[in-house]
């Protein structure tokens, strides 16, 4: 469905194209009376393709019109003139943010690596985030676009009705026709078939042309296009002479041969979308009568005989009637103007307008042209960028770029770059939220006006997340290290750390207490973020800035820029970028050259627009970058200034304060409101240095023994937990034969009774706590089950542990004990959601709402046990379609041993999801349990995890069998 919040935006553009288009379209009328009055002289095709020029012109100013228009022509939209407004934090804010909650730094670098005695650090004082302006100058329509504008929707209303009534007439058309076409009609005699077929040799239609005579059409027409249908009305096959029906007939083909039947189709959906002005129909009765003309000169020509021709219109003239708007007649137009055309014109008509067309065409194209470009209202002159209007009009100075090309930019870029390959150094970054009050402190009075109608939310004091990360580069070598502190409800408290490190060889990632990973390669951490882009973060850029202003391939294939096999849902991917310098700015005194980036998804979406500042004598750093959305109206999204430069060694800065702000939009009223500060993350500059030198244990890690292991090789998975290993298929084994010793073991562990312990991990801290909701303790859940088939019952009773310690219980109970969620039992224990029992998921067809296809793939070894690898494949179409991987165990009852997901719009190779069975044991001679066993979900989105091709586990669930009987005894009441 549309979404709502469009609406009014499309009722104001729409509306304006029709004001528009009254002026738009008596210009294009009026210059193609001049051209047809030039044109007098000219061939009847001539004058035609002129007249379909001007047609087409009333179809192409709209679609000029639309980009040109304002983001918001009505006179209600608000200007915003600072994004901020009244709810820019103040200076006391600024300062409680870096004097609150400071956390402890960890000893990260020795004394003798670091500058002991740093310079202080350079201020860059940035102005305050600005929005587009309106253009000074007054419109002189200005009154009379005030008095249209709160009339826009009722005039698109009466406009739709209208194109609804209209579209009556062609729509009652075409059932006429497909009526006459099957009605009525009979075989032509021979005779006249003949002369069609000579006729149209003579003419060159190659085409098959149905003739047929009806009792039904008083005149002579053609139906269809792809088939076409010549009818002739019975007086005219038995009271005509023969030279009088190929007459006709050449007529008829004409029509045929120039393709005027999809001409006249087009016609008249225009007709019916512009029914409201009169030029339209006074082009598309010129083009008809244009047309009509065309036909009379091509068929005189074919006959070689005028005179013939001129009886043969004389004596339709006495057969005259109406025909439908869609057919194509020979006795259209006035034919007494016809007859005298013929008389006077030349022998041997052209059939191209030469010329005259390329005349007419020029003119009616030049005037709606310049038309839409003089007359069109604009909201701010088109070279005008949405700029620092809160800089010193004496503190900036806006200069040439003296030969600062893109190319000489990037290059200069690069070479910077290079001066960061040995750095080290340790920053601190602090998340801060608005409050729980409302995001927006305006409303929209009657009159469409903004209106403040409550004082803007506060933003907190003290931070929800702190990060510290501490990074070290030498050359390749590469070490990371994140520790991440959230505000719990306990005050706040240890919530994360991250650790990476590349050692020459290979890469190891540790996401503390969740998961880690091996790659065989050379991989950098997604938190590693060069210095350049700094003041970018909040873009979404962690890679080198040179590779940002470069673009197309370079940006396409660097290792950190995310992908995935749904590019649409990652940053850069598959967005095509244009990249200009715009002009040398000062920037609290830093002499700056400004960038423009523009980023587009798709040649109809609007672009993101990228504003950067890079400080010239800086190393080029970017000191600020603004990214300008345009949802209907431009308004700033993210703003990121480096508040200060400290220089780390002679000729090297780094930025020693960035403070990024985020603001969201009120869709509600089309921004109309502005945007509002919703979060500021500050990033400070704790220590840093320079060409230092490590021992090779800073650049090497080890893998904790208590969390999954995850190795990535330069194809995809290598291992993981019970990874499987391939064994030789087994002879005769098929999916039937599965499937049924699946359901013979089924019935093996009924009745049950089973108590299993879940325990509930996440590794999302930062999301928990930018909403507030993160607790330490994790979620836990006991769940007794109870089936009991020859009695057709099951109970299903859970517990789950409140957030204060407490528990609180549900219970479930049944007669019923078939397609019943939620209960475990031993063959899907990976699947408690699901409805039916493993037998029956693994068959071909429509099972829990999904079309899905099973396989039996061949034999794996699984901790020394042969398994059978099942695949399930839930159709959709890509990339929403999803393969589950089944190991079944025949030694262990046909248990599912181990189960992983594939969702190639996550990754086509790295499993989403896996679940291991980590426990089995042999409850009774020849009957295997799963005691304990986990599930693990990896398809975070937000930066980690498969986007990155890591293995990230950001869900953890631990189940736990604490009882279980084959003979439950139970109180049905």
């Amino acid at each position: 469905m549309f979404p709502s919040r469009f609406v009014p935006f499309l009722v104001d553009r729409i509306g304006w194209l029709l004001i528009h288009s009254l002026w738009q379209y008596a210009f294009i009328a009026l210059g193609m009376m001049a051209v047809l009055r030039m044109m007098r002289r000219r061939t009847a095709a001539a004058r035609y393709t002129a007249c379909l020029a001007a047609l087409a012109a009333t179809v192409i100013a709209p679609a000029v019109t639309w980009p040109l228009l304002p983001a918001d022509t009505s006179p209600r939209a608000a200007v915003v003139t600072d994004s901020r407004m009244t709810w820019e934090p103040t200076a006391d804010d600024v300062e409680a943010f870096a004097a609150t909650n400071a956390t402890t730094i960890p000893p990260a670098l020795e004394p003798t690596q670091l500058s002991s005695a740093a310079p202080p650090p350079e201020s860059v004082t940035t102005p305050p985030v600005a929005a587009e302006t309106a253009a000074p100058a007054v419109r002189w329509w200005a009154p009379l676009e005030t008095a249209i504008s709160p009339w826009l929707p009722e005039l698109v209303a009466v406009w739709c009705l209208g194109v609804l009534l209209f579209a009556i007439r062609p729509a009652w058309s075409w059932c006429l026709l497909r009526r006459l076409r099957r009605t009525g009609v009979s075989i032509v005699p021979e005779a006249v078939q003949a002369s069609l077929a000579d006729a149209a040799r003579r003419l060159g239609v190659r085409r098959e042309v149905r003739l047929l005579q009806s009792t039904l059409v008083t005149v002579p027409m053609v139906v269809g296009y792809l088939r076409p249908v010549i009818l002739l009305p019975l007086c005219v096959v038995s009271g005509f002479s023969a030279s009088e029906v190929e007459a006709i007939l050449a007529h008829e083909l004409a029509h045929i041969r120039r393709h005027d039947y999809l001409a006249n189709l087009l016609q008249t959906l225009i007709e019916t979308v512009c029914f409201y002005h009169p030029a339209v129909w006074w082009l598309s009765f010129r083009i008809r009568q244009e047309r009509e003309h065309c036909c009379d000169e091509l068929a005189a020509h074919t006959l070689g005989s005028r005179a013939a021709y001129g009886r043969a219109l004389l004596a339709l003239e006495e057969l005259r009637g109406t025909s439908p708007v869609l057919s194509l007649g020979a006795n259209s137009g006035s034919l007494l103007e016809r007859i005298r055309r013929l008389q006077h014109a030349e022998q041997t008509p052209r059939l191209t307008g030469g010329g005259g067309t390329i005349l007419g065409v020029v003119m009616v194209v030049f005037l709606a042209v310049a038309c839409l470009w003089g007359c069109t209202p604009s909201a701010a002159p088109s070279n005008q960028e949405i700029t620092a209007d809160g800089d010193d009009p004496e503190d900036a100075s806006t200069g040439e770029l003296a030969g600062l090309t893109l190319p000489k930019i990037i290059n200069a870029v690069r070479e910077q770059e290079q001066r960061y390959r040995n750095l080290e150094y340790v920053v601190r970054q602090e998340y801060f939220f608005r409050s729980d009050h409302p995001l927006h402190p305006w409303s929209i009075i009657g009159d469409g006006t903004p209106e403040k109608t409550l004082p803007p939310p506060p933003m907190e004091t003290s931070p929800r997340v702190v990060e510290t990360i501490h990074v070290v580069h030498q050359g390749d070598l590469v070490s990371f290290r994140l520790d991440r502190t959230a505000r719990t409800t306990e005050g706040m408290q240890p919530a994360h750390r991250s650790e990476s490190a590349y050692d020459g060889t290979r890469t190891v990632s540790v996401e503390q207490g969740h998961s880690a990973n091996i790659h065989l390669s050379r991989y950098e951490a997604s938190q590693v973020v060069p210095p350049h882009v700094w003041a970018m973060q909040q873009l979404g850029v962690n890679f080198p800035l040179s590779v940002f202003l470069e673009g197309g391939d370079a940006l396409h294939s660097h290792p950190k820029v995310r992908r995935g096999p749904n590019p649409g849902w990652y940053t850069f991917f598959r967005a095509e970028t244009e990249s200009e310098p715009l002009e040398i700015e000062t920037v609290g005194g830093r002499r700056c050259v400004k960038v423009r980036m523009l980023r587009r998804y798709g040649p109809r979406r609007r672009p993101d627009k990228y504003l950067l500042w890079l400080a010239v004598d800086r190393n080029y750093l970017c000191v600020k970058s603004q990214l300008i959305l345009n949802l209907g109206q431009p308004f700033i999204s993210n703003e990121t200034t480096a508040d200060e430069l400290r220089e780390i060694a002679p000729g090297v800065w780094l930025p020693a304060k960035v403070t990024a702000m985020s603001y969201v939009s009120d869709w509600v009223t089309e921004i109309r409101a502005g945007p509002v500060h919703s979060r500021t993350t500050t990033l400070v500059l704790e220590e840093a240095a320079v060409d230092g030198q490590h021992p090779p244990e800073q650049f090497q890690l080890a893998v904790p023994e208590d969390v999954p292991l995850f190795t990535i090789g330069p194809d995809g998975l290598v291992d993981s937990p019970h990874h499987p290993q391939p064994a030789a298929k087994q002879s005769g084994t098929t999916l039937q034969a599965i499937i049924a010793a699946v359901r013979r073991n089924e019935q093996r562990y009924l009745p049950i009774d089973v108590t299993v312990e879940e325990n509930h991990f996440s590794a999302n801290t930062t999301e928990l706590a930018a909403s507030g909701s993160l607790s330490a303790p994790p979620r836990r859940q006991e769940t007794r089950i109870v089936r009991i088939p020859s009695q057709e019952f099951w109970l299903l009773e859970s517990k789950y542990r409140q957030a204060d310690g407490t528990w609180s219980t549900s219970r479930a109970a049944s007669a019923d004990g078939d397609n019943a969620s939620g209960i475990y039992l031993p063959h899907r224990w990976f699947r408690r959601s699901a409805k039916v029992e493993l037998s029956t998921y693994l068959k071909d067809g429509t099972i829990e709402g999904n079309d899905n296809q099973v396989f039996y793939e061949g034999d794996d070894l699984i901790d020394g046990l042969l398994c059978h690898r099942m695949r399930r494949r839930r159709d959709k179409s890509p990339p929403w379609n999803t393969d589950q991987f089944i190991w079944i165990c025949p030694e262990r009852n046909f248990l599912p041993v181990r189960m992983q997901w594939i969702e190639p719009r996550h990754s086509e190779r790295l499993p989403s999801a896996i679940g291991l069975l980590d426990d089995i044991r042999e409850l009774q001679p020849g009957l295997w349990f799963p005691m304990r066993w986990t599930m693990l979900l990896c398809n975070a989105m937000d930066g980690t995890g498969l986007s990155e091709n890591r293995m990230i586990v950001h869900t953890r669930t631990e189940h736990h069998v604490t009882n279980v009987s084959f003979d439950p005894q139970i109180d049905r009441e």
